[in-house]
């Protein structure tokens, strides 16, 4: 599944989950999160998934999150997060892009 929540995560978590759940999705890459740091994943939790997360540093919009179920093995994906994370420009998970202002 790919989706853009368009302004923010956060408040449609609930109609998120319910979807990512009910469709059984191995993956699912959600675009313009709009999450920060001082969110926890706890937040956007769903259950029986981990989330991957690279949130906007500089401005309050943007950011891209990769759900996965907790079965799949992730240490490649947690990798390439973090490179993506030490960069200047960075919003791409699994060949998922965000958009990210200059």
């Amino acid at each position: 599944m790919v989706a853009n929540v368009s302004m923010s995560l956060a408040p449609k978590i609930t109609d998120v989950a319910e979807f990512a759940m009910r469709k059984d999705f191995n993956l699912a890459c959600i675009t313009e999160t709009w999450l920060k740091e001082c969110i926890a994943d706890s937040v956007v939790e769903i259950s029986n998934y981990s989330v991957i997360r690279l949130d906007r540093q500089v401005v309050e919009y943007v950011g891209v999150c990769l759900y996965k179920k907790t079965v799949i093995q992730t240490t490649g994906l947690l990798k390439s997060a973090n490179v993506a994370r030490n960069t200047k420009y960075y919003g791409t998970i699994l060949g998922l892009l965000g958009k990210m202002p200059l």
